[in-house]
């Protein structure tokens, strides 16, 4: 078993894959900049551009 020390963690982007971004344009739109829930009482959908809340990960 590896020790989380152990564990290199390497930041880079990957490719997108065309069928997950066929996926994730059915809620956070073309632009996947999200917009209001699909019906009442749901959850605004979040921006996945790096304008929106993913862009401050780090």
């Amino acid at each position: 078993m590896q020790h989380v020390d152990d564990i290199k963690i390497q930041k880079k982007r990957l490719p997108a894959e065309p069928t997950l971004a066929a996926t994730c344009m059915g809620c956070h739109g073309s632009n996947f900049k999200g917009g209001p829930g699909h019906g009442p009482g749901q959850p605004d959908i979040p921006d996945l551009t790096l304008t929106g809340n993913m862009g401050k990960w780090e």
